[in-house]
């Protein structure tokens, strides 16, 4: 932020891109293993898709029952998607659910420490004051 403000390098922070996201000082998701992922061509991105269900199938793949949304938040289309290996990255609060909801509906195997001493993993923000009294 030193930097910013001196304006050594563009400015994010001090440009008020902090809570919306940083387009400079910090590497985001959508700037690290999206697009790493991205590059290998084995990825597809389904933005306006909400799980609503997970399910851990006999033949030990998985099940997930979505919906699609339209930006006002209307559903287009219901959608049931399958795969061997699932990675959750729905956010701490998001994936928790799924879990939870997936563990007590469809006796999904969750270890025991899920739900337990977690955080919000919120964006702290702190600041400092240079001016002297």
């Amino acid at each position: 932020m030193e930097k910013e403000f001196k304006n050594e390098v563009p400015r994010s922070a001090l440009n008020t891109e902090v809570i919306y996201g940083n387009n400079h000082g910090k590497n985001s998701l959508d700037k690290t293993y999206l697009k790493k992922a991205l590059d290998t061509g084995n990825l597809e991105i389904l933005d306006l898709h909400c799980v609503e269900q997970m399910e851990l199938n006999n033949d030990k793949t998985y099940s997930l029952t979505a919906k699609q949304i339209d930006t006002s938040g209307n559903t287009l289309a219901n959608k049931i998607f399958h795969c061997k290996k699932l990675i959750i990255a729905a956010g701490t609060m998001g994936t928790l659910k799924l879990l939870l909801n997936a563990q007590s509906t469809k006796n999904f195997p969750v270890v025991e420490e899920v739900g337990k001493n977690w955080g919000n993993n919120g964006n702290f923000m702190t600041g400092r004051n240079w001016v002297k009294f």
